[in-house]
């Protein structure tokens, strides 16, 4: 019996040994907690005890800080306020400038380091500019191997100030006169057509510097090839003492009446065909026709020639008179050709 109550007595300790061990713990995570909570309440006191002591903020507006420098004008400043002035160089993360006033030396000293970075510029930007692209408006600088390319592009585009061209440099522009020698350019050195009116200035040639030749046939602007009174009948021919593939324009056909009764040529009832030496050239074996009549329809015929480079042939009807298939009298004998000129 005596063991038995030792027994039970033995569990009952080791029970309250469980217990004592277990509120033991408890009173321990307590004990944490506590001070989980005091070192909360430190860090929060101090944190509202650091608000207390911090900085009073203001924001200068428009006429409150120089626009250059970006310094506060504060008539009175505060040294435990924190002033802030707009950035010059705005970025999204960086709008102001923090500014104390250091009252022992009487200045404002800036906050924090410079948020300024430097932007090389680029080649590719550099060729825009001297190709005259470029519109755009940036800060960005120009480094030293910069400076390299860029007097690099500048040599390509601009002569040296002391320089000497090859003369088969040139190959565009002209020479003033003062430049080319007397007698440096003659006949020989100038290729057939090489000059002609576009090459020319407005006066540039005067007669003077034209040879004999050349100014006799300027001068002699129409001349007459060829002169008589011809009916140009079948068997008439007119030469011609020049070409008509000669003369600037062509010729000029100048009739007048003739009395068949006395042989005698009329000067007047003048009347001229001009005839292009273009149509002469493309029409030599055509035959062309010419009205011709008195004032007044007091007489009417024709005339058919065949119109070459150097002479002109008739035709058997250019003798004829009568009445005409249309109705009309004619008498191609009344007139006869009288010159051929050249025009």
């Amino acid at each position: 019996a005596a063991e038995g109550e030792r027994a039970a007595a033995e569990a009952a300790r080791a029970v309250s040994e469980d217990e004592r061990e277990a509120a033991e713990e408890d009173r321990a995570i307590a004990e944490v907690g506590r001070l989980d909570a005091e070192a909360y309440r430190q860090a929060k006191f101090a944190e509202i005890e650091q608000r207390s002591r911090g900085w009073l903020k203001y924001w200068c507006g428009e006429g409150e800080y120089d626009p250059d420098s970006r310094r506060p004008l504060v008539a009175e400043p505060d040294s435990g306020t924190l002033y802030h002035t707009p950035a010059a160089e705005q970025t999204e993360d960086s709008l102001w400038l923090e500014w104390e006033w250091d009252e022992p030396n009487g200045r404002w000293e800036l906050h924090g380091t410079s948020t300024n970075s430097v932007k090389p510029i680029t080649a590719e930007q550099m060729d825009a500019i001297v190709a005259g692209t470029d519109a755009g408006e940036g800060n960005e600088v120009l480094y030293r191997w910069g400076l390299r390319y860029w007097y690099a592009k500048m040599r390509q585009s601009f002569s040296a100030l002391l320089h000497k061209h090859a003369a088969a440099d040139i190959t565009s522009g002209t020479f003033g006169t003062a430049r080319i020698a007397d007698g440096a350019v003659t006949a020989a050195k100038l290729a057939a057509g090489a000059v002609g009116s576009t090459q020319l200035a407005a006066g540039a040639v005067t007669s003077d510097r034209l040879a004999q030749a050349v100014r006799d046939s300027i001068a002699q602007t129409s001349r007459v090839l060829w002169s008589g009174s011809y009916y140009m009948g079948a068997t008439q021919t007119a030469g011609l003492s020049q070409p008509v593939s000669s003369q600037p324009h062509g010729i000029v056909l100048v009739w007048s009446p003739y009395n068949t009764s006395s042989s005698e040529v009329y000067d007047y009832y003048w009347q001229s065909f001009f005839l292009p030496k273009e149509f002469v050239s493309r029409h030599t074996s055509d035959g062309s026709s010419f009205f011709l009549t008195a004032a007044g329809l007091a007489k009417v015929g024709s005339k058919y020639l065949y119109i070459g480079n150097t002479q002109i042939k008739g035709a058997a009807l250019n003798t004829e008179a009568g009445t005409g298939a249309s109705g009309i009298k004619y008498e191609n004998n009344y007139w006869v050709l009288r010159y051929v000129i050249g025009v």
